[in-house]
């Protein structure tokens, strides 16, 4: 089966540079059809094959779309129109806000995208997904679907249903915990008693996010961490163990892994970042990373391909590289199998 539209949903602000990694990509293969805030969809001349990835790092999802509904009743029918007795209902639908601000979506807006979900028929098994992206107030419902193959996300539009605690020390909270829940990695008992290294772990958002799921987390950064995260016990007895010198230094220093999980911060161009990891991969054999690059201008933007190119080189498979909301001028990476 074929599909003529297609759509993808981004940070605030981020609609140019999703066109134009599109374009770079694929040329004229998909012409932008229309935008709104936090979203972009695109006609293709030629109609695009149900398994087409697209591979963008400016989205945090994409789908092919089925146009728009005025009200949630007409949802059904729409996904008949467009996919005929090919697939039947789907396993499920997931239904999201567009809008998301950069430090998660309110639990009202929750409770409205779960209400008109329990409405919607399905299948309980089957390959394909109902995707319903809800807008503003009065606004024409957007429906799409997509294929439950290759690495797209578990959450719901890629989203997470957290918000930033008051006693983080930093934002870098919600970075982690809405990367854990995009690929499926936030079940409650899968960290307790494992082992992760962070790097450029200062004021400790991060790192409190680890233990408070039971990691064991070698925290390196120069900066102090805030004595709250030192003081954290995680479940397991999880502890945050701070050393305080420069990453190359500790690089310096023998590693002993596997390690199971490897995560980065650092405020440095992606170039250094990356030498960094390529360090100390070969030490720890980390079998999962979480990591963000800074994209603070042009040049590095223009990089990216260059970027992806390397991480698969170095990177445990198989390698992400999406922009999450809480994700400024950066993206993430999302490396290694379930």
């Amino acid at each position: 089966m074929e599909f003529p539209l297609l759509f993808a949903v981004c940070r605030a602000g981020v609609e140019p540079l999703l066109k134009g990694e599109m374009a770079q990509r694929h040329g004229e293969r998909l012409v932008p059809a229309f935008m709104r805030p936090q979203l972009v969809t695109w006609k293709a001349g030629k109609p695009l094959p149900e398994d087409f990835d697209p591979g963008l790092s400016f989205a945090r999802h994409w789908g092919f779309s089925f146009g728009l509904v005025p009200a949630p009743g007409e949802i059904p029918a729409r996904w008949t129109e467009a996919m005929g007795d090919f697939a039947g209902l789907p396993a499920r639908w997931d239904v999201y806000p567009r809008l998301v601000p950069d430090g998660g979506v309110s639990p009202e807006i929750w409770q409205e995208a779960d209400a008109i979900r329990g409405q919607l028929p399905t299948a309980g098994s089957g390959s394909w997904v109902g995707e319903v992206i809800l807008g503003e107030p009065g606004v024409p419902l957007l429906v799409g679907g997509r294929r439950l193959v290759g690495a797209g996300p578990v959450s719901p539009g890629g989203l997470a249903r957290v918000n930033l605690p008051p006693e983080s020390p930093s934002r870098a909270w919600l970075k982690l915990e809405q990367a854990l829940a995009w690929v499926g990695w936030d079940e409650e008992s899968r960290w307790k008693g494992k082992r992760a290294i962070e790097l450029g772990s200062a004021p400790g958002g991060i790192s409190l996010a680890l233990v408070r799921r039971g990691l064991h987390v070698e925290a390196v950064d120069p900066a102090p961490m805030h004595p709250s995260v030192l003081a954290e016990i995680g479940p397991g007895g999880a502890r945050v163990h701070h050393r305080r010198q420069s990453a190359g230094r500790f690089l310096s220093e023998n590693r002993e892994g596997p390690v199971d999980l490897l995560v980065s911060d650092m405020n440095l161009a992606p170039p250094a970042v990356l030498r960094y990891l390529e360090r100390l991969q070969a030490a720890v054999r980390a079998r999962r990373w979480i990591i963000t690059l800074k994209l603070n201008d042009a040049a590095m933007i223009s990089r990216l391909p260059h970027f992806r190119e390397r991480l698969g080189r170095v990177a445990p498979q198989p390698v992400r590289v999406l922009q999450l909301p809480a994700n400024r001028q950066e993206v993430m990476v999302i490396a290694g199998e379930g």
